[in-house]
């Protein structure tokens, strides 16, 4: 299963791909970007504005952005000066462009809501589906003509979708069972007979230490992942530095709006659904078992044992889920943020680095009222108090606290979001996380006493 959410998110990386104004030379699919010697990029000025999209959230169509960007350029030379210009949006309609024709400009014109004009005029845009290096998608093209000397201001504007996608909050995105196992445990080894709950045990040699590897760590790392990106690099085709190139970034209404929102905007799985997804669950075990016992199915015992494991936990998944931890991460270095504007400013600046955010909307719950739901996705309805224990130190690794138990250590030093924090523990938490603890802890009360 976690093989597979990597792979989505490969998949669906290169779609975040939007970049600024570069200089062209070609025409159809030789085009080339390439340097002007006349043409100076002064300063940029890009604001960037995530919303919601037009429809219920469903995990297929992403939510919108809107890109407004500000150019001025100046003719460096003492005479007139006519170029191609052009935007590429996207490097997502890579592997479908030979499929794409220039008669799809008014259709993706209309769909993106690109416009591009000075003071003067609003241009016709002509559409190519790719460079001659393949690298760039969907690029719209114009020509300029600019007299000696003349700075004109030019002003792009367009809607896309965010790129959305299975995530991993794993730094490598790798399957984090199977790396505890590889970091920990012998290559062959295998559950022992009468293991319980989230343990996998191995036969102890003189050379090595048994530590339990929780097979529900997976449920923990897996999310929803959403993000947008403005490319930046295509600036380096005009003549000079860039003077001055300001992004802002308008984050504010859009994570207030995350927040609040369920993963999947669906009705919540009834009493009838959850049984089917259980009696589902069962009966594809029970197939790959006896694949397994008649040798139609093969693999090293660790490889069988992940697929029973990802077999048994996939029918937890339940994305109708509120109220729970967001993971951010904002690139490049160097932003500042106030009253939910996150800003970068450069001087000379040579583009190189993309202006990137990503969410990753996690399972873990913000408040307490989601604590229960949480409890019985991650480790069903009836938790052992070792899980459970384990669960609450990875719940407070989350707010820096380092976790005491080797297995929860493990797992939150693999993870992307945990910072661990020099002198904090519990009693410094906020009411609202104190509430969430209480809440995992009344959990274990409630199925194992005090």
């Amino acid at each position: 299963m976690k093989k597979c959410l990597a792979f989505l998110i490969m998949a669906l990386a290169p779609s975040l791909t939007y970049a600024n104004t570069g200089i062209f030379e070609g025409s159809g699919h030789t085009i080339k970007l390439v340097r002007s010697e006349d043409v100076q990029l002064r300063s940029e000025m890009v604001r960037i504005t995530p919303g919601r999209g037009w429809c219920l959230f469903n995990g297929s169509i992403g939510d919108r952005v809107d890109y407004d960007c500000k150019f001025v350029l100046k003719n460096r030379s003492k005479k007139p000066v006519t170029i191609q210009v052009g935007f590429p949006l996207t490097s997502q309609f890579l592997a479908r462009s030979d499929d794409m024709k220039a008669d799809d400009a008014t259709a993706l014109v209309l769909k993106y809501r690109f416009i591009v004009r000075d003071k003067e005029r609003t241009y016709h845009v002509r559409f190519v589906p790719y460079d001659q290096t393949k690298t760039l998608g969907a690029i719209f093209l114009w020509d300029m003509t600019f007299q000696a000397d003349e700075v004109r201001e030019l002003n792009v504007a367009y809607e896309m979708p965010t790129a959305i996608g299975l995530g991993d909050t794993t730094k490598d995105s790798d399957d984090i069972v199977r790396r505890t196992q590889e970091l920990l445990l012998p290559p062959a080894g295998g559950r022992a007979a009468g293991s319980e709950g989230g343990r996998r045990d191995v036969p102890k040699s003189a050379s090595d230490s048994r530590h339990d590897v929780k097979d529900w760590y997976p449920i923990l790392t897996s999310n929803i992942f959403e993000g947008l990106e403005y490319v930046t690099v295509t600036g380096q085709s005009w003549a000079g530095p860039i003077e001055s190139a300001k992004f802002e970034l308008n984050v504010k209404g859009f994570e207030q709006y995350l927040n609040e929102r369920y993963v999947i905007e669906r009705p919540p799985y009834t009493a009838e659904q959850l049984a089917e997804i259980e009696k589902e669950k069962k009966e594809t075990v029970a197939r790959i078992e006896n694949a397994i016992k008649s040798g139609e199915l093969k693999g090293s015992p660790s490889e069988l044992r992940d697929l029973l494991n990802d077999a048994a936990q996939e029918a937890r998944f339940d994305w109708h889920i509120k109220d729970r931890l967001i993971y951010r991460q904002v690139l490049p270095a160097g932003w500042k943020e106030a009253d939910g504007v996150i800003t970068w400013e450069f001087k000379n600046y040579h583009p190189k680095d993309a202006i990137q955010v990503a969410y990753l909307l996690t399972v873990f719950p913000r408040r307490p009222e989601a604590v229960p739901s949480f409890v019985n996705l991650v480790l069903g309805s009836k938790p052992s108090k070792e899980d459970l224990a384990d669960l609450r130190e990875v719940y407070l690794a989350w707010w820096g606290i380092s976790p005491k138990r080797e297995s929860a250590r493990l797992f939150v030093s693999s993870q992307r979001w945990y910072a661990p924090k020099n002198g904090m523990t519990a009693d410094k938490l906020t009411p609202e996380q104190k509430a969430v603890v209480s809440a995992l802890e009344r959990c274990s009360a409630a199925n194992h006493g005090k």
